[in-house]
């Protein structure tokens, strides 16, 4: 519904990533409608955009191992990121950046997960979100 109401012709799907992204339910159902393939709609490429704003924190009791590295650099806590996304990530399908220095690096960016959204399968095995996740959720966890 979302994908062929309002966003059907997108190409790319970039998600701004802040603190909270990963907890909306909107958020999750926008990058599962983009990321699935459909008579009247093809997938999108997907890539997420860490905000200046963002910081890798680890909740208490989480190790530092889980930290991982955007493309471009930067620290980010995966488990902060929305799970989907993250999938994403994981299978090749998307890529993480931090917050671009130029407005170059971001048109090669959207350009290569318009290239790449033909040459990899997402993975978008994962329920829909019902609720907004609340605020006391520090992170999510399988």
């Amino acid at each position: 519904m979302i994908r062929d109401d309002f966003i059907s012709d997108a190409t790319v799907t970039l998600v701004l990533v802040g603190q909270g992204t990963w907890r909306r339910k909107h958020v999750d159902w926008e990058i599962a409608s983009s990321i699935r393939n459909t008579k009247n709609n093809s997938r999108t490429g997907l890539l997420g955009l860490l905000l200046p704003t963002y910081s890798a924190q680890l909740p208490y009791g989480m190790n530092s191992s889980v930290l991982k590295y955007t493309e471009n650099g930067s620290v980010y806590n995966p488990y902060t990121i929305s799970p989907r996304l993250n999938d994403s990530i994981e299978c090749g399908f998307a890529k993480i950046y931090a917050w671009p220095t130029s407005p170059d690096d971001l048109h090669q960016w959207i350009h290569d997960a318009f290239q790449r959204r033909k040459t990899c399968l997402p993975t978008n095995r994962r329920d829909s979100f019902s609720n907004n996740r609340t605020e006391a959720q520090t992170h999510w966890r399988d």
